[in-house]
């Protein structure tokens, strides 16, 4: 038994959408239109559009489509283009499944995307074609490309679930989390000019088995994923891949600046001129976990401590130049590991160079036997077990020496 249906057939959609009933109502594009006007989808109204692959051109100065109620939309092959954004929603429920779009906004709504494409309105290089403000959203197999940036999270409390997706961005800044909720990103690949991911407030931000890769263009600098204030980076697998212009500084691979903490539990990192991991900044205390993984750099250090804590407990580490681990102030603490240096011309494996104190609980150190594996520069220390850590040559530059044997040193 089928209940009673009542099919119109109206000449455009803005008469569909001005006869809308209070229950359900279901909407197939039958061929391209062009709108200059926005439509609004109000609280309790419940739509189901289906582009059935025509081309929606919006050409207004507002948003195609502005939600406070219900949107389902069914790609279809279907695109959504022009001069104006293509979605703005708000305490909504959207549910997109395929189709290519312009810039959609999503405040405190509750979103599900998927199979979809997503570009910059007129492609500008400070757009960003994905924006969340607060809300619950999901994303599976989006692409999203720009000029400028791909996805953003705006000073708000997102939760976040973003997997099986591809970001390409040629300015800074692909992915922005500026919140103070919880993203996971998973099966996912980022390319980017500058920042691939970037942390800028308290959020947390989980990574499983992603691909993060710098473009290679000569002339921007920016760290493959930042982490600023008190947020929470964790990473649990994948391939990141830092690049730097020809003697380029600020590319670090993994980069800490604020009093927030990075969990590293598995992956390979890889960086170029700049150091893979490094904590830097103004008397910062932030912190940096390293529990495994394989970290190699092809010209500089592996770990760069300027401030901050490190606490390293596994993982395979590999120089082909410059010193492994670098110390200026604060601490870093190794119990575990193994640490390879590859080039003759290295001064040392791990180096102090400033005020901090490095501890070497247990350690692996694989070195060219002319040079020392510890070296310590300035007036800070170095302090190791010698049951746990083989040492055959140190350097100090100071007296009496400030590399300290004990096998009751802490790390920790």
């Amino acid at each position: 038994i089928i209940g009673e249906v009542t099919c119109q057939l109206d000449k455009t959609l803005e008469d569909t959408f001005s006869t809308l009933d209070d229950s359900s109502n279901s909407i197939m594009m039958l061929s391209d239109e062009t709108l200059s006007k926005e439509i609004a989808i109000e609280k309790n109204k419940n739509v189901t559009l289906d582009l059935n692959g025509k081309t929606l051109t919006y050409n207004g100065d507002k948003n195609l489509f502005k939600v406070n109620g219900n949107l389902t939309l069914n790609g279809n092959n279907g695109i959504v283009n022009g001069t104006g954004d293509s979605i703005y929603a708000e305490n909504s429920n959207l549910l997109i499944n395929g189709g290519e779009y312009n810039k959609i906004y999503l405040k405190k709504s509750k979103s599900t995307i998927r199979n979809t494409k997503h570009h910059c309105t007129n492609d500008i290089l400070d757009c960003y074609p994905i924006v969340l403000e607060g809300g619950e959203s999901l994303f599976d197999h989006i692409l999203s490309s720009s000029k400028g940036k791909a996805f953003g999270i705006s000073n708000s409390k997102a939760n976040t679930t973003i997997k099986n997706s591809e970001f390409y961005c040629y300015n800074d800044n692909c992915v922005y989390i500026n919140g103070t909720g919880n993203t996971k990103i998973e099966n996912t690949k980022i390319q980017s000019v500058g920042y691939a991911l970037r942390n800028r407030s308290s959020g947390t931000v989980t990574i499983y088995n992603s691909q993060f890769e710098k473009l290679d263009v000569a002339t921007k600098n920016g760290r493959l994923i930042r982490n600023e204030n008190s947020g929470i980076i964790n990473i649990y697998s994948g391939n990141y891949k830092g690049k730097s212009p020809d003697n380029g500084t600020g590319n670090d691979t993994i980069y800490n600046s604020g009093s927030g903490v990075i969990n590293i539990y598995g992956g390979y990192f890889y960086s170029e001129n700049s150091p893979t991991i490094s904590i830097a900044g103004t008397n910062t205390d932030g912190i940096i976990n390293i529990y495994d993984g394989i970290f190699e750099t092809k010209d500089n250090h592996n770990i760069w401590n300027n401030y901050g804590s490190f606490n390293i407990k596994g993982g395979k580490y590999i120089s082909n130049r410059n010193n492994i681990v670098m110390g200026y102030n604060g601490k870093i603490n190794i119990n575990g590991g193994t640490f390879k240096t590859l080039s003759p011309g290295q001064n040392s494996s791990i180096d102090n160079r400033g005020e901090g104190i490095i501890n070497i609980c247990a350690a692996t150190i694989d070195n060219q036997t002319t040079l020392p594996e510890l070296y310590n520069r300035s007036i800070g220390y170095i302090y190791y077990n010698p049951n746990n850590v083989a040492v055959l040559n140190v350097l100090d530059d100071n007296s009496p020496t400030h590399i300290i044997s004990s096998d009751s040193i802490k790390c920790n």
